[in-house]
């Protein structure tokens, strides 16, 4: 089933979401499906765009106090993750967003939130009928 969105992988995406429209967090912190699938190119974009290792991206670490990432860095960021998944980053998430953990944990659930408006609108409405027939012009 493909919903025709214009990102190859984020079809598959949009149609795991749809088939499992309320994910689960599993116990002992483990990432749920989208976040898995986001994660490296979430990893990919922080350490290009921060000059950082990818092995240094880990779920505690501190994007201001560790990476040393300023406001202006996380404006970038949040461009590049926002182009790279066809999502808007609202500026209340990004204030959320201290560690790494939860810059993917963020871009997850917009990513998640994206797809399902997108499936959603993809379905026919459906029709209703009131019982009335058409009247014909006099």
């Amino acid at each position: 089933m493909r919903l025709g969105f214009g990102v190859g992988w984020f079809s598959a995406v949009a149609v795991r979401v749809r088939r499992h429209a309320r994910p689960r967090a599993s116990a002992g912190g483990e990432r749920l499906g989208t976040e898995r699938v986001i994660e490296p190119a979430v990893r990919r974009i922080v350490a290009d765009r921060l000059g950082v290792g990818a092995e240094d991206l880990v779920a505690g670490v501190s994007l201001r106090d560790d990476l040393a990432a300023d406001s202006l860095d996380l404006v970038e960021l949040t461009l590049a993750i926002e182009a790279e998944f066809a999502i808007v980053v609202p500026e209340a998430t990004l204030d959320d967003v201290r560690t790494y953990d939860d810059l993917v944990h963020a871009t997850g659930l917009l990513v998640r939130r994206h797809a399902e408006a997108a499936a959603r609108a993809a379905e026919p409405s459906p029709r209703i009928w009131d019982g009335s027939l058409p009247v014909a012009p006099a």
